[in-house]
């Protein structure tokens, strides 16, 4: 059964609320040496 749209809508809440933590702790060097950081952030994934 398909999900409803509240619930895409509650991910994608959930998930920019997880990147605006992380980002307000994030150097920028340090960003770009972390490839955990450089996936979260990449507005290109297909998932």
């Amino acid at each position: 059964m398909p999900k409803e749209p509240k619930e895409y809508l509650r991910h994608i809440i959930d998930e920019c609320s997880f990147l605006l933590a992380v980002s307000n702790k994030l150097e920028f060097d340090s960003f770009l040496e972390n490839e955990t950081s450089i996936t979260n952030f990449d507005t290109q994934r297909n998932d």
